[in-house]
């Protein structure tokens, strides 16, 4: 056979069938991969290796190569079996950042940022929200006053000329609203407490600036508790946000989507002993949202916690 009909790409053949000898410990892995993975059986999670392997432009790493470039390689290998949208989002965001940082080492100048955790809450909610989140998702928060409270004083609120409250975090909002992101925030309020209309004057000042688009887009609710402690033990203090494949949800409803979505993730603040965040737990449903019990949990108590919300509106205004 001459050179050039060797290397010809064959057109309209059968698929061809091999034999491959593997060491037991592979074959095992393969197994746990191919059941992670939701394939049908061994010999297509091979197909799909050869496949990934043939399409690939990327060196396999030689021996005594930097562990920079073997970890890099992992990550290739994690990231390309995500089910839900919202992993490869958070994966994307993520591995961003690490892009960025490195071409900081490689210049011999990295900054890190230091926020304390309920900033650094808002500054990655803030850039999802800036860059992440369209029209096909909702994003449904319960929240609190301690919680706010705390970051008042770090955020520099200041009204804008067009009636924005002026922090990076509300305009961030502005703009995935402008995107077609549906919000929904549920605040629990200590009744009768004087300075809820003060702290949430912000928010309403949002409410009011966004209500008068015609999209609309936000919906804000309050429910007044006896004890906030013991509210937020039962209701939470939690995000998540849900995307949907088809939707006809009235963007100022003031009842929340429910039905099959097509992935949702939480973002839940972890507090310590003297009720601080010192951490942020991510979850990622498996499948619907709905019909993960992780993620479904959620959900439910944001239903619960809307169902028993008045509208941001109807909140007395502040005496004196």
């Amino acid at each position: 056979m001459r050179a050039n009909e060797k290397n010809k790409k064959p057109l309209h053949e059968k698929p061809k069938r091999t034999t491959v000898t593997l060491p037991a410990e592979l074959f095992w892995k393969a197994q746990q991969k191919q059941a992670q993975r939701h394939i049908s059986t061994v010999n297509e999670a091979f197909a799909s290796a050869i496949a990934q392997w043939v399409d690939s432009d990327v060196e396999p790493p030689q021996k005594g190569a930097p562990s920079a470039i073997m970890t890099a390689r992992k990550i290739l290998d994690s990231a390309g079996h995500f089910r839900n949208p919202y992993q490869d989002l958070v994966a994307t965001w993520r591995l961003e950042r690490t892009r960025r940082q490195i071409e900081g080492i490689q210049s011999h100048r990295l900054r890190l940022g230091a926020s304390s955790a309920d900033i650094y809450l808002m500054e990655i909610l803030s850039e999802l929200l800036r860059n992440s989140f369209g029209p096909e998702d909702e994003f449904c928060t319960v929240t609190n006053l301690d919680f706010w409270g705390l970051a008042y004083d770090k955020i520099e609120i200041s009204a804008s000329a067009v009636g924005v409250p002026n922090s990076f975090y509300f305009l961030a909002q502005e703009e995935a609203i402008d995107k077609g992101l549906r919000i929904h925030r549920v605040f629990l309020l200590e009744k009768k407490n004087p300075s809820n209309s003060q702290q949430l004057l912000p928010h309403q000042t949002l409410l009011q600036h966004i209500s008068q688009r015609p999209s609309g887009g936000l919906r804000m609710g309050f429910v007044e508790v006896d004890d906030p402690n013991a509210a937020v033990a039962r209701l939470g203090h939690f995000a998540f946000v849900r995307r949907w494949k088809k939707t006809t949800v009235e963007p100022n409803s003031s009842k929340p989507t429910t039905g099959d979505d097509s992935g949702c993730m939480v973002v839940e603040p972890n507090y310590d002993a003297t009720r601080r965040i010192n951490a942020l737990n991510f979850i990622f449903s498996d499948g619907p949202g709905n019909r993960d019990s992780d993620t479904r949990f959620y959900i439910d108590r944001f239903v619960q916690a809307a169902s028993m919300s008045q509208d941001l509106s109807e909140l007395p205004a502040s005496k004196g």
